[in-house]
């Protein structure tokens, strides 16, 4: 983490060194399309977050209001899941190995930094 910005200066690093890796190993097409597969399981990990923060967690004070609870997020997920069943199987297993692999890493260093990650 960078002391003035405070921007994590070795995550920003791993991107660039795998995406540069991507860039030089793969076509154009299937770096679009296993971006897109990563957005989206980004984007469906963020509404199932929003599920089971505001279901698990009901009591805490939120910082803006969901009209429509729980529809959103639901929607969200059904979009998701038509999408990523016209995904290319070898992207999807590519997706769901890094989110695998983000897993590990939170799980590491939480039980490093229990403190400062609350």
């Amino acid at each position: 983490m960078s002391a003035g910005s405070r921007v994590p200066v070795r995550a920003v690093a791993f991107l660039f060194v795998g995406n540069g890796l991507l860039c030089v190993f793969s076509s154009l097409g299937d770096l679009i399309t296993f971006t897109g597969v990563v957005i989206v399981t980004v984007y469906l990990l963020v509404a199932v977050s929003a599920l089971v923060c505001r279901v698990r967690d009901r009591s805490l004070p939120r910082a803006f209001r969901m009209p429509l609870w729980p529809l959103p997020p639901l929607l969200a997920i059904a979009g998701v899941v038509v999408a990523l069943t016209q995904q290319h199987p070898r992207d999807l297993e590519i997706a769901l190995g890094l989110a695998g692999a983000a897993l590990i890493a939170y799980a590491l260093c939480r039980r490093r930094l229990p403190s400062r990650l609350g």
